[in-house]
C-alpha cells in the first residue's frame, strides 16, 4: 500500500509504502492508524475496504481512479519506485521488498528537509547525552 502526503497540487511532502498480504480493511487499517491523522483529508479510489475505515472517523473521499485526471502524484511515485528498482537494483526478492520500500521512502521524506547530513550529525552529537570511553568498553565486556 502506498500513501502520499501532498503539498499543493503536485508537490510531495511525505511517502509511506507498506507490503501487505491482502487489500482487506484489516490489512490497511494499521497504516491509517500509524501514518494518517483522522483530521487529514484522504482521497482514494473506490476500493470497498476503505468503507469500514471511513466509519472509524477518517475523512475519506472515494473517487473512480483515472490516471490522467486524478491520483497523478501517487502514480508518479509508483513509477519512480519501479524505475528506481529496475534501474539501480534490477530485481528485488519479495522477502526484502519492504526494506527497499523503506529506503525509498526515507530518501523521499528526507529530501524535503534542506538540512545537510553534516548538520544533522552535529545536532545529534550536541543534543544526545555523552557516551564515555568507559561506557563503551564496559558494554563489550
Amino acid at each position: 500500500m502506498l500513501t502520499v502526503e501532498k503539498t499543493g497540487n503536485f508537490g510531495i511532502k511525505r511517502v509511506y509504502a507498506k507490503v501487505i498480504e491482502d487489500t482487506s480493511s484489516k490489512s490497511i487499517k494499521p497504516i491509517f492508524d500509524k501514518h494518517i491523522s483522522k483530521t487529514a483529508k484522504v482521497i482514494t479510489d473506490l476500493w470497498k475496504s476503505y468503507a469500514p475505515i471511513k466509519a472509524l472517523g477518517y475523512d475519506i473521499k472515494q473517487e473512480k481512479s483515472n490516471p490522467k485526471v486524478n491520483f497523478q502524484t501517487v502514480h508518479r511515485v509508483i513509477q519512480q519506485i519501479k524505475s528506481w528498482i529496475r534501474g539501480v537494483h534490477h530485481h528485488v526478492h519479495p522477502t526484502y521488498l519492504q526494506g527497499y520500500l523503506d529506503e525509498f521512502c526515507f530518501r523521499i521524506n528526507r529530501s524535503i528537509f534542506k538540512e545537510t547530513i553534516f548538520h544533522k550529525l552535529l545536532s545529534r552529537m550536541v543534543l544526545k547525552p555523552k557516551v564515555t570511553r568507559k561506557t563503551l568498553i564496559k558494554s563489550y565486556i
